[in-house]
């Protein structure tokens, strides 16, 4: 390959990461502004009272925030042609999950638990931050009965799905393809973190633990090759937060 090929080459890789990460964030971002309209329609004093929210309300806020990311990823990996929603979770990588993953699964899960809890441990020790912090959610602690379904469809279900989808579906495997695994676990881990993001101290505590945890499904993703594996890892982390702050 001449320097002028692997020039042009360089060049194209560099545009493809560019044009990626700035997909993948306006994706995201749209999908906000689509949640923020229909709390806005569903109650229109939300920015001054966020707590006047149902968990329904925000149930439907999210679930349009879903459709809303959900059909902008098929219609980016579907430019040239018409696909089906099984032709776009396949070109996601949602393939099916053999059970002898389930065990490197387990695993990973629990590396993720003791490295996390770990390293929140010696950040405290060394007074770098209060673990008593307050993450914001959306959702009030005080839910009972059957306003944890909602909050439980949302956290558990719906979240994990669809984030798994942009971040390791679309931005990960397409930017593992223009730097390698490394590069690209790096950007979508940094990037996904920082989506957690929501201000305060404990908000960027959160953030980087999250970014932790989308390491771990990204060797997930990598030993099993199917999207599965880390929607699992991730509904699972969701559903111990959801216990902890719902039930315990």
């Amino acid at each position: 390959m001449t320097s002028r090929q692997e020039q042009h080459s360089t060049n194209f890789r560099t545009k493809g990461v560019a044009l990626t990460v700035l997909l993948a964030v306006a994706i995201f971002f749209l999908g906000q502004v689509a949640a923020a309209l229909v709390l806005l329609l569903l109650e229109p004093d939300f920015i001054r009272s966020p707590d006047s929210v149902s968990p329904w309300q925000n149930l439907v806020a999210f679930s349009a925030l879903a459709l809303v990311v959900a059909g902008l990823l098929s219609l980016v990996l579907n430019k040239h042609h018409r696909g089906s929603v099984r032709t776009t979770l396949r070109q996601l990588g949602v393939r099916r999950l053999k059970l002898k993953h389930l065990g490197s699964i387990a695993v990973l899960q629990f590396l993720y638990i003791i490295s996390s809890a770990s390293i929140l441990l010696l950040l405290e020790w060394q007074d770098y931050v209060q673990l008593d912090g307050d993450q914001s959610i959306g959702f009030d602690r005080a839910l009972q009965g059957a306003s944890l379904i909602p909050a439980f469809l949302t956290l558990v279900v719906l979240a994990p799905l669809i984030e798994e989808l942009l971040f390791r579906g679309f931005l990960y495997q397409r930017l593992s393809k223009l730097t390698g695994v490394v590069s690209a676990a790096a950007v979508t881990s940094i990037l996904f973190g920082l989506a957690h993001i929501r201000g305060a101290d404990w908000q960027v505590l959160v953030a980087m633990d999250t970014a932790l945890l989308s390491v771990f499904m990204i060797i997930a993703l990598e030993r099993t090759k199917t999207l599965l594996a880390p929607i699992i890892m991730h509904a699972i982390k969701n559903a111990l937060a959801f216990y902890v702050l719902f039930l315990a």
